[in-house]
């Protein structure tokens, strides 16, 4: 027993030797996962795999890092920022001419030269607790600025080929590799670089935006290369990858707080980079029983439309009624009231019809955001913005004044979430409202847009109180369920998010899409934002089944169409919820997942595949909370060795076991797909393929409506759930038949 004791203290001991071999010499070692090299008189610092050698992290040419003095404007309109940036000092570093170990940190440091001379930059390397490497960069001795401020700045390795993604929800690109991203979570704007919407929209409103503008925004990406990085700062930061052989970074601070992942499949990555972020937990079991329908317009409209939808046979699991406090004529069709009282004159008998509904297994949810408005047209005699300008509640600005959003025909003031009265006024709401009324759930909406100009109570800098004011809105929802005792009973969906958003939201949506077809706005969008945000930690998301912005002016009208909103929900039924949206003006004539004689049977079969599948969902919800795996996975995750798979951006996976393709282009009825390793067979056909180590590309697959591109894994509990002896293949022919 000794001798095999002896003997497997020896082999470790090889392998440990082995792995250190990996590090070049007089390297410094942090746990068994990374090596660091740095010498005085050079400019180059470069960070090892410990176990494989890899390069994770490295620069090398004079002046990587630079201290920029800049004069910023966050120009705000309607939750949007036009960040406008005038430099207007730059200095370069010189070689480092300290590195030595503070405790267990190692501190690396230089000289500042130009117009800095005297003034020093600082790298302090230790391991954190999660595993990960940090690299925490920062200026030294610099002076107080008014106008303008010092950034840091950092310039490292990349390569051409180099393929860079995540960076939470992006909607128009997916690999970042040649691009300049702005990390800012905000408005997204509608049309978002689709004309002439966007033209229109820049003139009359500034809230077009552009292909980069976002809810979510992460500063985090996995690279094709086997690396992964984040930062932790909450300023406005940039990554500029346009480079071929470098990555630029910059951050709105005297700091930069940056993070390593050891080297791994981008699957490994994400598992260790949710150790970070925080990682979701499984939504309430009854969401996953059928579809969640946005209903709106009073109590017996929203009876009436509901009976439609169970006479189509559609299994309701939830009726989302937006508008339980009225709605008021705007430019861009009907609002909501924000007053946050209910409205008695559409809704006299809101708690009957919610005990009513229950006993059909139909939860009802409602709507709320962290902004209050002025003017109402709400019969209440309670005035909800008097009462919170009364007790101060509001966030206030730099000068005193209110601070407010313009939404588009009304102004409504910001509620300080900072203040801890304020963050309890709107709980109390929540919990008089939707909790003490037997709803349960409820769309959280907004959080993203708070300007830079800002006083808020706590007294926390604007410049991280933006970033912050997201996460107090995440966590107020979760701190409204955890007090109720309704965890895993309540559903709240939410669009704006920060890197460690994940932690505390139930469930993300993609905010307000155009209903087009577009990869600025439309459909196509809703894939790219899926696909990204998984690879960020945002492994629950969705998206309303036909979007909600509509169009109707002279100059651009966007409607929705039948075919639009059969692509979208044949999309949506193999996500995490299947969920639906009336749009931005429901009175109006359009049309809606209730319509006859299509459009209801044809959601009805959707709802029953979506409920068909709820086991198979069940365990990759197990993953996300356990791994930080998404739900919706692009290719990549299952075939990160095959090139295609970091391009295959047109289709995804649920889980491992079942591949879809989405049509998302109008009238097209046949593309190409991607099959990963394993055997497959289509779901409605039947037919079987079988994929090698390379993968098997389907050239021009037929997709009629009401038959997308689906495939599932032979063997696989998928196959047991929609196998083709079910009905959906009938359901499905029958639809395209009557269409």
């Amino acid at each position: 027993m000794k001798n095999l004791m002896a003997l497997f203290s020896w082999l470790i001991l090889l392998s440990s030797q082995a792995a250190a071999q990996q590090c070049e010499p007089n390297a410094y070692h942090f746990g068994d996962g990374f090596c660091v090299s740095a010498n005085t008189g050079s400019h180059a610092l470069k960070v090892l795999d410990f176990k494989t050698g890899k390069t994770l992290f490295s620069f090398s040419k004079e002046d990587s890092v630079r201290a920029n003095l800049v004069r910023t404007k966050y120009a705000y309109s309607s939750g949007s920022f036009d960040v406008k940036e005038q430099l207007k000092e730059s200095c370069g570093s010189k070689p480092f001419d300290s590195v030595r170990y503070d405790e267990s940190d190692l501190v690396v440091s230089g000289g500042l030269k130009d117009s800095c001379r005297g003034r020093r930059y600082e790298i302090r390397i230790a391991l954190a607790s999660n595993g990960h490497l940090n690299l925490d960069f920062s200026l030294q001795n610099f002076p107080e600025t008014k106008k303008e401020n010092w950034r840091f700045l950092l310039r490292y390795d990349s390569s051409k080929d180099e393929k860079m993604v995540g960076f939470g929800e992006q909607f128009t690109e997916f690999n970042m590799k040649g691009k300049k991203l702005p990390i800012i979570s905000q408005e997204q704007g509608h049309g978002r670089g689709a004309q002439p919407l966007t033209g229109m929209l820049g003139l009359v409103s500034n809230s077009a935006g552009s292909w980069h503008t976002t809810y979510a925004s992460v500063p985090q990406y996995i690279s094709s290369k086997g690396r992964s990085l984040y930062h932790r700062n909450l300023q406005y930061s940039i990554f500029d990858m346009s480079e071929d052989d470098i990555t630029q970074l910059e951050v709105d601070a005297d700091n930069l707080k940056l993070s390593l992942l050891e080297y791994g499949s981008p699957r490994e990555q994400l598992t260790a980079y949710t150790r970070y972020s925080g990682r979701m937990s499984p939504l309430p079991r009854w969401t996953q029983e059928g579809a969640i329908v946005c209903l709106m317009g009073g109590s017996s409209e929203v009876r009436r439309k509901l009976k439609l939808l169970l006479d189509a046979n559609v299994p309701v699991t939830g009726v989302w009624i937006q508008d339980w406090v009225g709605h008021k004529d705007t430019m861009f069709g009907k609002r909501m009231e924000w007053n946050w009282a209910l409205n008695e004159k559409l809704y006299p008998d809101m708690p009957q019809l919610i005990r009513e509904l229950r006993t059909q297994d139909i939860q009802v949810m409602g709507y709320i955001n962290p902004y209050v408005a002025d003017k109402t047209s709400n019969p209440t005699d309670f005035n909800t913005y008097d009462e919170f300008s009364a007790d101060d509640l509001f966030l206030k600005k730099a000068d005193g004044s209110v601070a407010g959003m313009r939404q588009g025909g009304f102004t409504a003031s910001i509620v300080d979430l900072s203040n801890p009265k304020a963050k309890e006024r709107i709980k109390s709401i929540i919990r008089e409202n939707f909790v003490d009324q037997g709803m349960r759930g409820w769309m959280a909406d907004f959080g993203e847009a708070v300007p830079f100009d800002v006083a808020p109570f706590s007294g926390e800098d604007p410049k991280t109180f933006h970033s912050n004011y997201v996460r107090m809105w995440n966590d107020l929802q979760k701190e409204v369920i955890e007090e109720a005792g309704l965890e895993g009973e309540v559903l709240v969906f939410q669009r704006a998010g920060i890197a460690t958003s994940p932690k505390s939201v139930v469930s993300f949506w993609l905010g307000d899409q155009t209903a087009s077809w577009d990869k600025f706005d439309g459909l196509e969008s809703t894939l790219f934002g899926l696909l990204s945000s998984g690879l960020s930690g945002y492994s629950i998301n969705h998206s309303d089944v036909g979007g909600i912005m509509e169009i109707n002016l002279v100059v651009s009208k966007i409607r929705r169409s039948e075919e639009l909103t059969q692509r979208w929900m044949e999309l949506n039924a193999f996500t995490s919820l299947f969920r639906t949206h009336e749009g931005i003006s429901p009175w109006d004539k359009q049309v809606q997942v209730y319509d006859g004689p299509y459009m209801a049977p044809s959601f009805a079969m959707f709802a029953e595949i979506f409920r068909a599948l709820a086991p198979y969902r069940s365990i990759l919800m197990e993953e996300a909370e356990n791994l930080g795996l998404p739900l919706v996975r692009p290719m990549l995750l299952n075939s990160p060795e095959q090139d295609w798979a970091w391009k295959a951006t047109g289709q995804f996976m649920l889980g491992d076991d079942l591949v879809m393709a989405p049509v998302m282009t109008k009238g097209q009825r046949s593309k190409d797909v991607y099959l990963p390793k394993g055997e497959w067979r289509h779901l409605w056909t039947g037919k079987e393929y079988s994929a090698g180590e390379s993968g098997l590309l389907l050239k021009m697959q037929r997709s009629e409506l009401g038959r997308p591109l689906v495939y599932y894994r032979l063997g696989s509990m998928v196959e047991e759930l929609i196998s083709i002896e079910n009905n959906f293949q009938n359901q499905s022919q029958s639809q395209s038949q009557s269409k």
